[in-house]
């Protein structure tokens, strides 16, 4: 079968200015912990022996801090309660997400395109401890300003996104 184009799920946050997006920080913040949790990377042993996940573990054991679920879980609160920006889990990869405004998500979206040859998108406006009516102003803004042009956008497959061609074996 020949290769499809990948849809890609990526958080969005859209404002009207770059300083109103600089608040999303906090929401990153709250989704990773939630997910750090959730499926257990702040403790790399739980993928130690785990065939097909060695790589991943790797991964995740240089990307975590080198200390136990609770001294972790102790940090993030104590530094939450105040306010502290000085003990920070690993975080998402800006590829995870389009946020800034509606000029800056359109050339995200535009570069993530150009990169993985990704022919749908699907949002993710809440994360984190994004408030409703935050997320609800995010998606509203975004369809005004963002989606008609996205809606425009070509979606090739680009050739970069494609397997190397294989040489067959005689």
């Amino acid at each position: 079968m020949p290769p499809c184009q990948p849809k890609n799920i990526l958080f969005m946050y859209c404002t009207p200015t770059k300083e109103a997006a600089k608040k999303a920080e906090g929401y990153l913040a709250a989704a990773n912990r939630d997910v750090v949790f959730a499926y257990g990377l702040n403790d790399p042993a739980n993928f130690a022996g785990v065939k097909g996940y060695e790589t991943y573990a790797a991964r995740v054991g240089s990307a975590t801090a080198a200390a136990s679920a609770e001294e972790l879980r102790r940090s993030l609160v104590s530094s939450a309660a105040a306010g502290s920006e000085s003990k920070k889990m690993p975080s998402y990869d800006q590829s995870n997400f389009i946020i800034g405004t509606p000029d800056q998500i359109l050339e995200r979206i535009e570069a993530g395109q150009k990169a993985c040859s990704f022919s749908e998108i699907t949002l993710a406006p809440q994360f984190g401890d994004t408030p409703y009516e935050e997320a609800s102003r995010s998606v509203k803004l975004f369809a005004q300003e963002v989606l008609p042009a996205v809606h425009k956008m070509d979606a090739p497959m680009h050739a970069s996104a494609l397997p190397a061609p294989q040489q067959s074996a005689r």
